[in-house]
Order: C-alpha cells, then structure tokens, then sequence
C-alpha cells in the first residue's frame, strides 16, 4: 500500500513498516529559501513567501516531512546577542552577551511573543502546516539548551566553565533550559507535528 509523507513519517517513528524509506533531511529552512531565491532577512518581513518558499522546495523534492519552523536559533537574539542576517544561510550570532556570572544574573529569559524573528516563523508555519499537514509531517528545529548556552556565552567558554566555575555553568544551563522549554510550549501550543532540538 502506498502511503504518503506523514503516513511514512508516522509509521517508521512507531517502528512501523513502510512503503519506502521516508525521507526527511534536516535543516530543510535555510536551504529551500536560498534554493527559491529569497533572502534570509526577507522571510522575516514576509511569513507567506517564505512559506510558499518551503512548500515549494518540499513538493519538488518529495519531502516525506517538511522543516515548518526553521528559525532554530531565534531565542538567541530575544536574549540579547547581536547576530549577522545572511541573504543566504544560517543566522550567525556575532557576539555573546554572557561575559561571566553577574551578566547572567542580571538577564531576564525572553518572552517568545515578543520576538520578531519567533513570531514571524510561526506565522510562517501555520501557513506550511496548513498547506501540507496531511501530506507531510511539519516538525519545527530549535536549538537544545547546550546550543543556547554556547551561543550566548561562546562554546569555549561554556566548556571553560564546566571545569573552572560548575556552578556558573549549571546556572547557565538553568536559564537555557528554561528558556527553551518556554519556546517549544509556544510551537507545541501554535500546533505542530514534532520539534527536533
């Protein structure tokens, strides 16, 4: 029998049998709107083209799931970091807001409906989801608490403190867990298939 997408999908995460293997590459996002030709910073000011963008590539590549929120590292710049907007690629954070304990005590987790960039990517999802929930699994990416930490405070660092100042460092972890869990309430609560961390 043939299945579709998220039939597939569903079926090999339940250790199911499949027609065939699902295929499912990560970081999908990024890829599709370079691939459509739309900039990085342009999919923020227009959640519908940058859906149309991923829709597009999903059906042209036959996508058994699609990357509905691509914005993995989103809570990065909510915290404070300052980062670089590519017109094509990945989002890179350009300089770490953590320089020690007395920063991190000070900050305050940020609050998802207030961020542009989460925002604009749900928007972009609910668009995504609709067109192509019953044909394919939308599962969203956001980066795991150790990511935020490195991001926010450098990963040489954050591995520094590990050994130098554990306390620091499990405080650091505290905070991006928190904050993490606060984002995935948010895509879970706004419907979506699956978060890959």
């Amino acid at each position: 029998m043939e299945m579709n997408g998220k039939e597939r999908m569903l079926a090999a995460i339940d250790f199911q049998p499949v027609d065939i293997v699902p295929f499912a590459p990560p970081f999908q996002g990024y890829w599709a709107l370079s691939a459509m030709g739309v900039k990085v910073s342009d999919s923020f000011k227009d959640p519908k083209l940058a859906a149309a963008a991923q829709v597009e590539m999903a059906r042209k590549c036959r996508f058994d799931a699609i990357e509905a929120f691509w914005d993995w590292l989103s809570p990065v710049e909510a915290i404070g970091c300052e980062v670089r907007v590519p017109d094509v690629g990945e989002i890179a954070t350009w300089k770490h807001i953590i320089a020690g304990p007395n920063t991190l005590e000070g900050l305050d987790p940020p609050d998802p409906d207030k961020d542009r960039r989460f925002v604009s990517s749900l928007q972009a999802k609910q668009l995504v989801c609709r067109e192509m929930r019953n044909e394919a699994l939308c599962f969203g990416s956001l980066c795991s608490s150790f990511t935020l930490a490195g991001e926010i405070r450098g990963v040489e660092a954050l591995i520094l403190d590990t050994i130098i100042e554990p306390g620091f460092a499990m405080d650091m972890m505290d905070f991006c867990a928190d904050v993490i869990k606060d984002y995935c309430g948010h895509m879970l609560a706004d419907g979506i298939d699956n978060i890959m961390l």
